[in-house]
This record gives C-alpha cells, sequence and structure tokens, in this order.
C-alpha cells in the first residue's frame, strides 16, 4: 500500500488567528474556583490562565474567554 501523500503545514500569520484550550480540574477550591481554564495561541504559544469552576457550561465559557483575553 503506498504512503499518502504529504501536505504542507498550514503557515500562521497573525496571533490569536488558532487557539488551543485546556482545562486542568479538580483542584482544591480557593475563593470559589476549582479550575483552570488554559488559551494558548498557536502561534506565538502566548499562554492565558483562567480560574473557574468545573461546572461552568458553554455559554459561561465563551464569556469568560471574551472577558479575560
Amino acid at each position: 500500500m503506498p504512503a499518502p501523500k504529504l501536505r504542507l503545514n498550514t503557515v500562521l500569520e497573525r496571533l490569536w488567528q488558532y487557539i488551543s484550550v485546556n482545562f486542568i480540574t479538580e483542584l482544591p477550591v480557593f475563593r470559589s474556583h476549582d479550575s483552570i481554564l488554559i488559551v494558548c495561541d498557536m502561534f506565538s504559544k502566548m499562554l492565558h490562565f483562567i480560574t473557574t469552576t468545573g461546572k461552568i457550561i458553554v455559554e459561561g465559557l465563551v464569556k469568560l474567554y471574551k472577558d479575560n483575553t
């Protein structure tokens, strides 16, 4: 079976064009927060750490991101 053709990686052109979002959950509670939302810019590798709760819903996540970046 022949190998598939190689494709070039996407060249990122500006900051915050592509992001990665991850959670660290089940941390000890501090000021009613028990999780950290991590937003990473794939171009610069700049990170934002945002404290939150593990029970956040999608609408709250969007508001949290917009308010903290």
